[in-house]
């Protein structure tokens, strides 16, 4: 992705006002996962000046990316308004924005535990993307539907979708993607309890040692306290996910945050240590709610009642499972509104 992104910087100079314009577009979606506010800054320059060229389809990829930027900021409304003009704005010749447009829905959907439209805009993305061999999308694809069924506790047929996107990835040498599913097959791999990731871990590793692609480290160190955990290495593991934690608080990635907890308190209570879990749980509670996270606080409010549930402390247990709702009920009615 570093390497596109001077690519794509080198060609904004050199080319005609049009081909200026599908770059900024691109180039906002390049800058995604390395500078977010850059995103926001290149996609509002493609909007105005899609605007002045009358150019639709231009316009409604930069809303997308807009969308995204509202989105990374917890601003759900704003996200679901942008993502609304892009979908009236876009055509069906504009093959990969509405693959992205749709994949996004589903991704949404997955939060509110809806997963039946999550799969309904997972497959519109899907079929989109595969009859116009989009596979970085179709990789993409294949690990929101792996989440989908990793939030049902499905982990055996999520190991197959994270495992056909990493086939996909490996064939087309999409390597930034193939790194991520190294890092959600190795997740998956240990919600079975199973310790056999040196690979995966070590190929995330690798990744980040020869580009220097900084992104991975706080999810790397959470995978490597899991692994540590299941191993009896609670030392270790503490070190590993007190710095996991930091690094992604600081950089702001509510979404792996969320996994993260979810990660390691479900090892922690398959080994019994519930203070440890709720040490995790109040942590991810206390920073969602603090920056307003609102897409990631009904899985964990949902995933706090299951435990409190478990331990027997009804009080607590009811007190999340109504906040589950609630937070869930929001989300709901911005979308019902938009879509």
């Amino acid at each position: 992705m570093i390497g596109k992104i001077k690519i794509l910087e080198k060609q904004l100079n050199n080319t005609s006002v049009f081909d200026h314009l599908g770059t900024l577009n691109q180039l906002a979606r390049a800058y995604m996962f390395k500078d977010i506010e850059k995103t926001n800054s290149l996609a509002e320059k493609a909007l105005h000046l899609a605007i002045d060229l009358e150019h639709s389809d231009e316009q409604a990829t930069a809303y997308y990316n807009i969308g995204v930027f509202h989105l990374y900021n917890s601003d759900f409304k704003s996200c679901a308004e942008s993502y609304q003009k892009a979908f009236s704005l876009c055509s069906q010749e504009n093959v990969l924005t509405l693959t992205r447009l749709n994949m996004s829905l589903g991704y949404i959907y997955s939060f509110t535990h809806d997963f039946e439209k999550a799969l309904e805009y997972s497959n519109r993305a899907l079929n989109i993307a595969t009859e116009n061999h989009l596979y970085e999308e179709i990789c993409s694809i294949y690990n929101n539907i792996a989440r989908i069924h990793h939030n049902l506790e499905e982990y055996d047929i999520a190991m197959q979708y994270c495992q056909e996107a990493l086939n996909i990835s490996n064939t087309y040498s999409l390597t930034s993607l193939h790194t991520f599913f190294h890092m959600y097959t190795a997740s998956n791999k240990m919600k079975l309890y199973s310790t056999d990731v040196e690979k995966d871990l070590l190929s995330i590793e690798s990744h980040v040692e020869r580009t220097g692609d900084m992104w991975f480290i706080g999810p790397l160190k959470i995978l490597w306290s899991v692994y540590y955990i299941l191993n009896d290495a609670y030392d270790v593991a503490e070190i590993n996910y007190d710095m996991g934690f930091e690094i992604l608080e600081e950089d702001r990635l509510a979404s792996y945050l969320l996994e993260s907890c979810l990660d390691l308190t479900h090892a922690f209570e398959y080994k019994n240590m519930y203070s440890e879990a709720e040490v995790i749980y109040e942590r991810t509670r206390v920073y969602l709610e603090d920056n307003n996270v609102m897409l990631s606080l009904p899985k964990l409010y949902l995933s706090m009642s299951k435990f409190y549930s478990k331990k027997g402390q009804v009080a607590l247990y009811q007190k999340y499972l109504r906040m589950y709702v609630a937070s869930k009920e929001r989300i709901e009615n911005i979308l019902s509104h938009h879509f």
